[in-house]
């Protein structure tokens, strides 16, 4: 079998950069939250590794984890939620003084 000629080479080099491409239009919307779970699982690779030991099962401890990021994502939300719309509503609003009634 002959080596590929410099034109198969080519054009498999133009193949791959368009799949290359491709690949990056597709997951382009996703970068941000790729790059957030990267840098949450190293940071609490170090926690889950420890629950991981004490308890011996990966499985408990991968609950009791996703539990833990779950409150500390979630918890602001819920605190905030149900205050948020008290208070914009209770804050004066500049449109309705700079806008004449109509008659």
């Amino acid at each position: 079998m002959s080596p590929p000629s410099r034109i198969d080479r080519i054009i498999t080099l133009v193949v791959l950069a368009v799949l290359i491409g491709g690949v990056y239009l597709v997951v382009q919307p996703f970068l941000s939250a790729i790059v957030w779970a990267a840098i949450l699982a190293a940071t609490t690779w170090p926690l889950f590794h420890w629950l991981v030991r004490r308890s011996g099962r990966p499985g408990v401890a991968a609950t009791v984890m996703t539990l833990l990021i779950l409150m500390v994502v979630v918890a602001p939300y819920v605190i905030v939620g149900p205050v948020a719309p008290r208070k914009y509503d209770s804050r004066p609003d500049a449109t309705h003084a700079a806008l004449p009634v109509p008659e």
